[in-house]
């Protein structure tokens, strides 16, 4: 992986020959608000790694159609300059699902 500077405050990670972009508010710290900021980023990698597992457990279990319609809202926790910051909640939902399994 390497990261590099960009303009303002924005870099770009080069992770597998992905780029991902990440910023800062304008408002906040002078950035450009272009992208996600890099505590944003490491809270979406933390829901999606949950969405990923909810997923394998549909498609495991035999849900038909396993992922699409599979929404994992996730809440945002200490974000700004408060601390520890992670994902403080998420409740996934998945349309006519039986509900009977754990």
């Amino acid at each position: 992986m390497d990261v590099s500077y960009v303009a303002g405050e924005a870099y770009t990670a080069c992770v597998r020959g992905h780029r991902l972009l990440v910023d800062q508010p304008a408002a906040e710290t002078g950035g450009d608000d272009t992208a996600p900021t890099p505590t944003e980023l490491f809270a979406a990698s933390l829901a999606t790694c949950v969405a990923f597992y909810a997923g394998r457990y549909l498609d495991r279990h035999g849900h038909r159609p396993p992922r699409p319609g599979l929404l994992l809202p996730a809440q945002l926790c200490g974000h700004g300059h408060q601390l520890p910051v992670g994902v403080g909640q998420t409740a996934g939902a998945v349309p006519d699902h039986p509900g009977d399994r754990r």
